[in-house]
């Protein structure tokens, strides 16, 4: 091929741009400029020396100012070229950073699947995608990645003892049947897919007491909507011989078989070979494999016939700018990558992609993204996958997934059900504890309980983000996690919280502000769960993370509370302990307590600084009160509105923080019962002054 390029970019090799960026990680940075001036190439001194060069025919230059100019404003500047590589063996070398200005612009890095390119221990550029989901190139990926698992995958279940099949499944049947069944199991064994998706609204047909054996002889795939037609398309081409689909494989019209199949849903998703997640699908009606039409078309640019192994130097879809290449080094120039572009920076980490999947704004959802081995995911654009192999380099008990993907980038798994935090602790407790040890090392040490519950706190916050059609589902659709969580657990499970993890597990904390709360109301035990619950509240929240604070008066030792019993039992009928829980359900703690007043107007022995904040539950929340003591110890804050004074229970929970409780009548048997109302934190300058005050005291909260 002629030589078209000018001296600059003659020079431009991937692997000097990958050395200039790993040599400037051991130097400083003073500024941004300086930053990329130490990891980048000066490519040109300005754009007008970039335009003068591109009209003089270098065609990698007139490549740079098209994509400049269809993404910025033209402005002056150097024009740097960089690539930022991470260290690490199976990293991918995404894209080709160009900046100008304050600008940077994401070009991407294509090579053939067929030959991947590595250069310094990086694999040079991603995989071409189909924009066609349900396309025999991308279930040949997806049975690459399931046999890749089952045969050489450690960590992995290898199907060799199938689990018991769920009550009923759906059977399939061959690849060019219209009709799959549904079958009751009665105890078989066998492997099973389970969907992970989205209802969106009223879903037919259902399983329902008039389908159940008519559902039995045949079901139309005509008549299914679109997402379960392509889950049992999937299933088919996986070779997997049967399905799990809620609302086909549950009796909806049973409230009793709904109660029966909720209370193991975690364990049917658990024990599935694999789990498809329907990502980006809203609605049961939106389909996985149909691409969207905005989206198919943009996609369509990244196909490359891999049986031309060198068609590289291509061009890009019509509107957008030529693409061209880049030699991997000066050695060998025919070693080449192709660079196409401009492209979002969204389309280059699963992480972005991942911030308005409608899947992961479901509260169902959160179990089946964690409890499953495998997942196979569908976004718009392209698959992903996710397993255990891999999961502990550095330690049994320490969990780190990846992601691979169909373009053949990878990404930390930690992003899917959290976006962005992950529950190492419970991957390690539900899996790698199981399978590794049970198969390869025998049983081994119990993951480490303070993990076990801190990665639980994080689940139950994420979970509270997202979103549920009914409230009384709040426990339920958690309860798998819990379930799968008892055995490593060394207490109680008591609505939402663990009876070891009493101080920690009742400091929860709203985090939404007043705007976004202001159509939402708290009430008790709307969603079977009793005051003391993060379950019984409709809004998102975190748990306070509190300092411990040791007593200074002799004989008291740990000032956190303890919970001597409880009185928490399943709801009337139910026999899931991770369930919603009776009315009344109560538990007695004993702590150090202290009377707090709210008043109007305070008294006139407040000190002028506050003493803390008071964070109520009220809903909206509109601000926290300044909490303020008394010259002789005691603990006041203003009421709001035209309430009058109100008398409350601060009792010591964990370090400098309080529960809040109000009385709520009498019983019988317990005495005084109060609820909790919200939380109170003392400043540390502050807790040292109230500590005499405190009294023990033993009170029942339901």
């Amino acid at each position: 091929m002629a030589n078209t390029r000018c001296t600059l970019c003659s020079r431009i090799h991937i692997d000097e741009l990958i050395e200039l960026a790993q040599l400037s990680q051991h130097r400083g940075s003073p500024s941004v400029m300086a930053h990329w001036s130490r990891l980048s190439y000066l490519h040109q001194q300005s754009l007008r020396g970039l335009k003068v060069s591109a009209g003089k025919g270098c065609d990698f230059c007139r490549f740079l100012l098209q994509c400049i100019v269809s993404q910025t404003q033209e402005r002056e500047g150097p024009v740097w070229l960089s690539v930022h590589p991470q260290n690490g063996s199976g990293m991918v070398l995404e894209s080709l950073l160009v900046r100008i200005g304050y600008d940077t612009i994401h070009l991407r890095l294509l090579a053939p699947r067929g030959s991947p390119q590595h250069l310094g221990g990086f694999r040079i550029g991603m995989f071409p995608l189909d924009p066609d989901l349900g396309s025999q190139a991308n279930f040949n990926i997806a049975r690459g990645w399931l046999t890749d698992c089952r045969n050489n995958h450690q960590a992995c279940p290898n199907g060799n003892t199938p689990p018991a099949l769920p009550t009923r499944v759906l059977e399939v049947g061959p690849i060019s049947s219209p009709t799959c069944r549904l079958v009751q199991s009665n105890g078989k064994k066998g492997h099973y897919a389970a969907l992970s998706h989205c209802w969106g609204g009223p879903i037919t047909p259902v399983l329902d007491k008039n389908t159940l054996e008519p559902f039995q002889q045949n079901i139309g795939l005509s008549s299914l909507p679109a997402n379960f037609h392509d889950a049992i398309a999937i299933t088919r081409q996986l070779s997997i011989q049967y399905l799990w689909i809620d609302s086909l494989c549950i009796v909806q019209d049973s409230p009793e078989d709904w109660e029966a199949e909720s209370a193991v849903m975690g364990d049917i998703y658990r024990r599935s070979f694999i789990t498809i997640s329907a990502l980006s699908s809203p609605r049961s009606t939106s389909g996985i494999l149909s691409p969207r039409p905005d989206e198919a078309s943009s996609e369509s640019g990244d196909s490359i016939d891999d049986s031309e192994s060198r068609s590289l130097r291509a061009s890009s879809p019509p509107g957008q700018p030529a693409a061209s290449w880049l030699p991997l080094s000066e050695n060998n120039p025919e070693e080449i990558v192709q660079v196409q572009g401009p492209c979002d920076v969204e389309d280059l980490g699963l992480v972005f992609k991942l911030k308005q999947a409608p899947l992961l704004g479901r509260g169902w959802t959160l179990q089946e993204s964690i409890l499953p081995s495998r997942q196979l995911f569908y976004t718009s654009k392209q698959i992903y996958w996710r397993c255990l192999q891999g999961a502990a380099p550095t330690s049994p008990l320490t969990v780190q997934e990846f992601f691979q993907s169909a373009d053949g980038s990878t990404s930390p798994a930690s992003c899917l059900p959290s976006k962005g935090s992950g529950y190492p602790a419970l991957s390690a407790a539900f899996h790698l504890h199981s399978q590794v040890y049970a198969n390869h090392e025998g049983r081994g040490p119990e993951p480490d309980q303070t993990a076990l519950l801190a990665d639980f706190r994080r689940l139950v916050g994420d979970f509270t983000k997202r979103s549920l059609t009914v409230d009384t589902d709040t426990l339920p659709a958690i309860s798998g996690v819990a379930q799968a969580l008892d055995s490593h657990i060394d207490g109680e499970y008591l609505a939402g919280v663990w009876s070891n993890d009493i101080p920690n597990g009742l400091l929860w904390l709203s985090t939404e502000g007043k705007d976004e709360v202001a159509a939402r109301r708290k009430v008790e035990q709307c969603r079977g769960a009793p005051s003391w619950s993060w379950a019984s509240s409709k809004c998102p929240m975190n748990f306070v993370c509190a300092r411990r604070a040791e007593s200074a008066r002799a004989g008291e030792g740990t000032l956190d509370l303890k919970l001597v019993e409880h009185g928490v039992l399943p709801r009337s009928g139910s026999k899931n302990r991770f369930g919603p829980v009776a009315d009344g359900s109560w538990i007695r703690l004993s702590g150090l307590a202290v009377p707090l007043y709210s008043r109007r107007k305070l008294s006139s022995e407040v000190e002028r600084s506050p003493a803390g904040v008071v964070q109520l539950d009220e809903y909206p929340r509109i601000r926290d009160r300044e909490l303020f003591m008394t010259v002789s110890g005691q603990l006041e804050c203003r009421c709001s509105g035209k309430s009058g004074a109100l008398e409350y229970l601060a009792v010591v929970a964990s370090g400098f923080v309080f529960l809040l409780l109000e009385r709520s009548g009498s019983s019988g048997d317990h005495g005084a019962v109060y609820r909790r109302v919200g939380i109170v934190q003392v400043y540390e300058r502050c807790f040292a002054e109230c500590l005499p005050y405190l009294r023990s005291q033993q009170v029942v909260v339901i």
